[in-house]
């Protein structure tokens, strides 16, 4: 066996699951890590390291359940996702399908089913609150529960569908939202993605840099006209 290659080539998964765990639009990692967990626990008792493997194995079946109880919440939660479409207009300022600026927290939570916290919010008082397998977050006051904040993402889910009325969506390029909203009042890059907000509108929109997605919306957020970053 070579074992410089072998070293080599986990460093190199590693740094792929650095990066997927930084980068909030990464591109496959390109091997299942439960398949590799088990290689790797192959190895330890090939060498004898019975206790490591046996760790490395529990750490396996660990990472497999939590895929599963994530599958399951993820059919959930697209089987309910199509509840909050609407007319599947975005309006900015105002709306993305039915989840409205205003709206109640417990609403949604009544339809999607239990959110994960994010910790606070963009200001002190509120609460961000996701539903991952559909790319759904929301921002909610904590003492009222009224809904502040509003950003969809790409992925498998039906928030494409949705668009605003000059036409834009999730996949649209830099070059239509610019050309439908004009120049942005700010815009801000974090190395993965850039951010053009255009406040004034109440509407914003997130391009990653590089991957597939490159150029185009990957996020939109809507907020109320004039909300500052």
């Amino acid at each position: 066996m070579n074992r410089n290659a072998e070293a080599e080539e986990m460093a190199a998964r590693a740094g792929k699951l650095r990066q997927a765990f930084q980068n909030p639009y990464p591109t496959p990692l390109g091997f299942d890590p439960v398949a590799t967990l088990k290689e790797y626990a192959a190895v330890l008792k090939n060498q004898g390291k019975e206790v490591e493997a046996k760790e490395v194995e529990v750490l396996a079946g660990e990472y497999h359940r939590a895929n599963v109880e994530h599958f399951q919440r993820s059919a959930f939660q697209r089987s309910q996702a199509g509840k909050l479409l609407g007319d599947r207009s975005i309006v900015p300022g105002e709306r993305i399908g039915r989840l409205r600026l205003g709206g109640k927290l417990e609403e949604i939570i009544s339809v999607l089913g239990k959110a994960v916290p994010r910790g606070p919010g963009i200001r002190k008082g509120t609460t961000t609150y996701t539903w991952d397998p559909i790319g759904l977050w929301l921002i909610a006051d904590n003492a009222a529960g009224d809904i502040i904040w509003i950003s969809v993402e790409v992925g498998e889910n039906p928030w494409g569908g949705l668009a605003t009325r000059e036409g834009l969506r999730l996949g649209s390029t830099e070059e239509q939202v610019l050309a439908a909203m004009g120049k942005p009042a700010r815009t801000v890059s974090d190395g993965f993605a850039k951010s053009l907000y255009f406040d004034q509108q109440g509407i914003r929109f997130t391009l990653p840099i590089t991957g597939p997605m490159a150029g185009k919306v990957a996020a939109l957020r809507v907020v109320r006209p004039g909300t500052q970053p």
